[in-house]
């Protein structure tokens, strides 16, 4: 007991944080760090109490602690992944989840150690403000956020697009790690009104300004979204969810079984959409859904054969993830390849270059082979050469240009700018999302891959094994979602711009990095040169 009242305030952020985050309500996004923060600032204001080490410590174990439960409870669906992938006992996946909590978003304590120490070399207590000390912290955790090597990447950002708060459309300028950025300097501020509680006149005040602030958010991205409501083309899409069971894919993709008879699936379900929906530009099925490889040395298979057959007759496009060989005997990539109606698959694929760790590789089994041995249910996949995009032609006989992306790559801003400068017209994302649940991981990653349609104003569809499928326009309208778990074809009328402008994000987005290096650096600055005034007054 003496140990949580001595890090209550810690405890209470995890729990905050962590019932915040996609797929709860945000209720407390704006103010979720404060306590841990609080937290942070008393130990630096009793510094007398400690050692250097002893308070530097003090605030990793604080951070520590709020990052573990953050995890615990918004990626508790890690150790239903562990079970379901790894095919380990319920058991061995909870202590595999627990280990995965000890340091999955160890960046949130590092960011607050690094800040008290910088605190206590440049005395920012005595030399500068509050906030712009805090300024400072909310500059290292971004940074943090967006270079600590995260499985899954995510940021405070996400939320503003998921609960439809229309300040995510700044995220064209900003990106969502510019709004996750702002959601940190809201904490910033309510922590100041916090310490300045007793002033009730003073803490109006700044309640105002900040609701201001939220609702001038609002209000003008409300009109940056009609900014981007005028097309001049469209595009007919079917995607088809098929639901293919997990032990029936692994069975697949080895060889053994079950090619036939997921291939059937996809078919009966193409041409059910397409009799139910109408003529379509191009057809889209999800990541590997293909259960075999499309590349030259194997398309005189029967299963490929099957497949060209079935395009011809429906007389359309298709576009689905498939297993890719260069050559016999070569390594598997996780592909995307095109068929045209006349059953022609293309030369050109595209390969992921992206993997998941311990789902497409095993990190430091190229260095250590031995490793991939461990756990034989982990792939070996190859690496593409990067973001492509390929022009597709709809049946208006008008081109179309398609960015290309597996699942996890939707999650990488620079790779969904790199195809916006493509020429992208429309991205186009393939995810199997069958090993994670249906609560929370889905809704999860579900936004922060329709995210990059913010930031570069390009239509995205979302083709899914098990959902959720679905389709967002440029000005951030999400259309009709597949349910988890069925079968399920949809048809989306996607409308975009031919040749769209390229957004301050696509084409700077890079700059955010050097902006929070920049406002440590002049902290710093201000706070050595008050330092130095102090000495030579004395």
């Amino acid at each position: 007991m003496t140990w949580i009242r001595r890090y209550q305030w810690p405890i209470l952020s995890g729990f905050l944080i962590g019932t915040s985050y996609i797929p709860f309500p945000p209720w407390a996004l704006l103010f979720g760090q404060v306590p841990l923060w609080l937290f942070w600032l008393d130990t630096l204001e009793n510094r007398e109490s400690f050692t250097k080490k002893q308070l530097l410590w003090r605030v990793f174990v604080g951070g520590w602690i709020t990052q573990y439960i953050l995890t615990l409870i918004g990626f508790h669906w890690v150790a239903h992944t562990i079970h379901e992938f790894g095919r380990m006992p319920q058991w061995l996946s909870v202590l595999g989840l627990l280990a995965f909590c000890t340091f999955a978003h160890l960046h949130i304590p590092l960011a607050g150690v690094i800040w008290a120490w910088l605190a206590q070399r440049f005395q920012f207590s005595k030399c500068i403000s509050l906030p712009l000390s805090l300024t400072t912290l909310v500059a290292l955790i971004s940074l943090s956020e967006m270079y600590f090597p995260m499985i899954f990447s995510w940021n405070h950002g996400y939320t503003w697009f998921w609960t439809s708060w229309q300040g995510y459309q700044w995220a064209d300028v900003i990106g969502f790690q510019g709004l996750s950025s702002i959601s940190l300097l809201f904490n910033a501020g309510f922590l100041i009104l916090w310490r300045h509680r007793k002033d009730l006149l003073w803490v109006g005040a700044g309640l105002l300004t900040m609701v201001g602030i939220f609702l001038l958010l609002h209000v003008s991205g409300e009109l940056r979204r009609k900014n981007w409501e005028e097309t001049d083309s469209l595009a007919n899409v079917h995607m088809i969810q098929a639901n293919i069971g997990n032990l029936q894919k692994q069975m697949a993709e080895r060889g053994y079984r079950y090619r036939g008879h997921i291939l059937s699936r996809y078919g009966n379900l193409t041409h059910q959409s397409l009799q139910q929906n109408g003529p379509a530009d191009f057809i889209v099925w999800p990541e590997t859904a293909f259960p075999a490889e499309l590349d030259p040395p194997f398309q005189r298979s029967l299963l490929v054969n099957r497949v060209q057959n079935m395009i011809k007759a429906a007389q359309t496009t298709l576009i689905t993830g498939s297993y890719s060989k260069k050559k016999i005997g070569g390594k598997v990539h996780n592909g995307i390849f095109i068929i045209d109606p006349l059953g022609k698959i293309r030369p050109e694929a595209y390969r992921k270059t992206h993997l998941l760790a311990f789902g497409e590789y095993f990190p430091g089994g190229e260095t250590f082979p031995k490793l991939k041995t461990l756990v034989p249910a982990i792939s070996d996949f190859g690496r593409g050469n990067g973001p492509e995009a390929f022009t597709v032609t709809k049946k208006d006989g008008q081109p179309v240009k398609i960015g290309m992306q597996i699942c996890y790559e939707g999650l990488y801003p620079y790779f969904s700018r790199e195809l916006a400068k493509q020429g992208s017209d429309i991205f186009l994302n393939v995810t199997n999302d069958s090993w994670f649940g249906r609560k929370f991981e889905p809704f999860q990653h579900l936004y922060m891959t329709l995210a990059r349609t913010i930031e570069n104003r390009r239509p995205l569809v979302r083709s899914t094994n098990t959902g959720i499928t679905t389709a967002v326009l440029a000005d951030g309208t999400v259309l009709q979602q597949s349910p988890l778990h069925v079968e399920w074809t949809g048809s989306f009328a996607i409308k975009y711009k031919t040749s769209a402008p390229l957004t301050f994000f696509t084409l700077y987005g890079q700059y955010l990095p050097l902006i929070y290096a920049l406002m440590i650096f002049i902290t710093c600055l201000v706070a050595l040169v008050r330092l130095k005034q102090a000495h030579d007054k004395a």
